[in-house]
C-alpha cells in the first residue's frame, strides 16, 4: 500500500481494508470504553465501521465541493508530515522510551544462567 499522494487519494483509502484495520486494530483499542465492551458489543461495532468507513470514503470523494477539495490539498501535504513524525515519535518511545520493547531488554545479568549448588556427595569407601 502506498501512502495517498493527494487528499482526494486518502479519502479513496479510508475505505480501504487496510486503513479500517488500522482503525480498528490500532485506535479503537487504545480506548478504554471500546476495551471495557463485551464481545458482543465489539463485535457490532467492528461490523459497524467496517461498512459505515467505506461508506463514507465514497460519499466525500463523489460528494465533496472541489472548492474544498482544492482548499484542503494546499494543506494536505503538511498533515501527512506532521501525522508521519507523530507515527515514528510513538514507534520511538515504544522501543526506546522508559518502558519500551529495547528499554526493557534482558542484561547480560539477567540471561546468564544461574549458579547452581551442588550438595557434596558423601565420600564412598572402597571395600577391601
Amino acid at each position: 500500500m502506498e501512502l495517498p499522494s493527494t487528499f482526494k487519494d486518502f479519502l479513496t483509502m479510508i475505505g480501504s481494508p487496510i486503513f479500517i484495520g488500522v482503525v480498528l486494530s490500532v485506535l479503537l483499542v487504545r480506548w478504554a470504553w471500546f476495551v471495557n465492551l463485551t464481545d458482543k458489543v465489539k463485535f457490532w461495532i467492528v461490523g459497524g465501521v467496517s461498512i459505515i468507513l467505506p461508506i463514507v470514503s465514497r460519499a466525500l470523494v463523489l460528494y465533496l465541493p472541489t472548492g474544498a477539495v482544492d482548499f484542503i490539498e494546499q494543506w494536505y501535504p503538511t498533515v501527512i508530515i506532521g501525522l508521519g513524525v507523530w507515527m515514528s515519535s510513538q514507534v520511538w518511545n515504544k522501543l526506546f522510551g522508559a518502558n519500551g520493547a529495547i528499554s526493557r531488554a534482558p542484561t547480560i545479568k539477567q540471561i546468564t544462567a544461574p549458579t547452581v549448588q551442588q550438595t557434596p556427595t558423601p565420600a564412598v569407601k572402597p571395600k577391601g
